[in-house]
């Protein structure tokens, strides 16, 4: 039946249902002609005008000044024409034609066209009739008025449709950059947590290889340190799943003590790291913390294993209610091996990302003693400066 329905309404909705219409009242004027016995040499010219009547009607969906203009023309024939009585009472089945062909003149043709039709078509009506009818005006101007309506509202209408359009385009395209912005955050934390506690193993198994032989008490050291290295890189994928499950943790952090830990981890490596914070609470938000302890994370990494053996401090400093985090490892001992290979770039990236978000900066270069420096700088927490 749905679909019944749908089929109807095309047909409704087309030219063919105009044809319909015309050749319906063109099929009444012929039988009325018939009953009322109108002589054949009468009704050839009724059935011609009949005819181009019925003609235009299909037109006015397409071309709704044309057939406007074309029944006017009619009209205005017919008015000279002169009909007999009885043969041109048969054309008065076409009066309704002119309300259709005025309502499309307003709804699908522009303003000035339209009017200008539809006036067009008054007037005709009017010189047909041999004197002024203000029905025969209504039937034209009130129908063109509402299908100026009708256009306006069909307008409205297909820039709501184009805006949802839109809104939808700029959902799916957001849905997708925040997919992507997931995965890339994602990536960054995996990456700052297998490079870190990689680099530490990698130390330390090359340092437990070369002393099992011979003092078992540092190869012992190296076991310890490589097994809390992989605690830790546990703890903090845990860390990372939590916050996929929407469990971001809350409240304030003081700065340094998950820089703590990654000193006393780094120490236990075999890094010389000094750390120096401030005598009073540095109050972070729970982004901007994690932010700074990412970046202590990758530069102390980076110092692991572009300069293995090299002395790092970590500065921890505030000044007008910004808070300033600086690393910086002196030049690397050629004597001493360590992991090697190019960077590719990503942690740094990574770590100045995560800093802008929180409204800070990242700066990273080398010193003019050989060596590298990372700072960040963020703000405090309101009420905390």
């Amino acid at each position: 039946m749905r679909e019944i329905g749908r089929a109807v309404a095309r047909l409704t909705a087309s030219w063919q249902s105009d044809a319909v219409l015309g050749g319906i009242t063109a099929a009444w004027m012929l039988g009325y002609q018939q009953v009322n016995n109108v002589p054949w040499a009468q009704r050839g010219p009724a059935i011609g005008f009949g005819l181009a009547f019925a003609a235009a009607l299909p037109l006015r969906r397409r071309h709704p000044i044309a057939a406007g203009a074309a029944f006017g023309v009619t009209l205005l024939a017919l008015s000279v024409a002169r009909l007999p009585p009885v043969a041109g009472a048969s054309l008065e089945f076409f009066v309704w034609m002119p309300f259709f062909l005025a309502y499309s003149a307003g709804a699908m043709a522009g303003l000035a066209s339209g009017l200008a039709a539809t006036t067009w078509l008054a007037g005709a009506l009017v010189v047909q009739a041999g004197y002024f009818n203000p029905f025969l005006v209504m039937i034209t101007a009130g129908p063109w008025f509402a299908g100026r309506v009708v256009r306006s509202r069909r307008d409205v209408i297909a820039q709501l449709e184009a805006r949802n359009d839109e809104l939808a385009a700029e959902r799916e395209r957001f849905a997708r950059e925040s997919v992507r912005y997931e995965r890339a955050r994602i990536a960054r934390d995996l990456h700052d947590i297998v490079a870190h506690n990689l680099s530490i193993v990698v130390i330390q198994a090359a340092a437990g290889q070369r002393s099992c032989g011979s003092d078992h008490a540092a190869a012992a050291e190296s076991l310890t340190a490589i097994a809390e290295a992989a605690g830790s890189a546990q703890a903090e994928i845990g860390r990372v799943v939590s916050l996929l499950d929407d469990r971001p943790p809350g409240g304030a952090w003081h700065l340094w003590q998950p820089v703590d830990e990654l000193v006393r981890r780094a120490r236990a490596a075999g890094q010389q790291v000094t750390c120096n914070t401030p005598a009073t609470s540095v109050q972070l938000t729970p982004a901007a913390s994690q932010a700074v302890y990412r970046a202590v994370q990758e530069a102390l990494t980076n110092a692991l294993r572009y300069a293995p053996g090299a002395g790092v401090v970590v500065t921890i400093s505030e000044s007008l209610g910004r808070y300033s985090v600086d690393v910086e490892n002196g030049p690397p001992p050629a004597i001493v091996p360590g992991p090697n290979g190019q960077g590719t770039g990503r942690g740094l990236a990574g770590m100045k990302e995560r800093v802008a978000a929180c409204g800070g900066s990242v700066t990273a270069g080398p010193t003019p003693s050989g060596g590298w420096l990372v700072r960040a700088e963020l703000p405090a927490m309101p009420g905390t400066a």
